[in-house]
């Protein structure tokens, strides 16, 4: 006779349907790309916003929407918010200095992580 844990399957489950979300999304973003492709092989679209949307930041800010769909909320955020920043820095050609802005504010949101983070209560 087979005994069954209940946390198990629950858990198993529940991990399944993160996936299957997961590949919806990256499903759909990758569909959008192709899209996006065609799009400016038949010169519908500029090189400019080709060269923008096919851009590392781009990528990153895509990675981080793909965190957020599993609910990797802080790493998510913080990859999200990466991308964009420097993706809208890139488009609006703002030249910004890594060491007097970047990575301080990097060490500030660091930190606020540190703060707002769940602890287990073993650690109390």
């Amino acid at each position: 006779m087979e005994i069954i844990n209940k946390n198990k399957v629950g858990s198993d489950a529940s991990k399944g349907v993160a996936k299957s979300k997961t590949y919806v999304i990256l499903g759909a973003i990758l569909i959008a790309l192709g899209i996006v492709w065609l799009l400016f092989n038949y010169d519908v679209l500029s090189e400019a916003f080709f060269d923008y949307l096919f851009s590392w930041q781009s990528l990153v800010t895509i990675i981080g929407i793909v965190l957020l769909s599993t609910r990797n909320w802080v790493s998510g955020v913080v990859t999200t918010v990466t991308g964009v920043f420097f993706l809208v820095m890139d488009i609006f050609g703002v030249c910004v200095s890594f060491t007097k802005i970047v990575l301080p504010v990097l060490v500030i949101a660091l930190g606020v992580v540190c703060l707002f983070v769940k602890r287990d209560e073993k650690e109390k």
